[in-house]
């Protein structure tokens, strides 16, 4: 992969990227005011815990 192909706003890396000065607090700002609301597409999750017991030492 060679530079021209990262994105600075990448989650992976946009902390080295703010810290090298790649990008500034107002570039990030701006980065995610233009990202659309997807809130629409969340499901909600249940996670039921029904305290079961399990013995992995066999």
């Amino acid at each position: 992969m060679d530079n021209r192909s990262i994105n600075n706003f990448d989650i992976r890396i946009i902390s080295s990227s703010h810290k090298d000065k790649k990008i500034t607090d107002n570039d990030y700002k701006k980065h995610l005011e233009s990202l659309e609301d997807v809130a629409d597409n969340a499901e909600e999750v249940v996670i039921e815990d029904n305290e079961e017991i399990v013995d992995l030492s066999e």
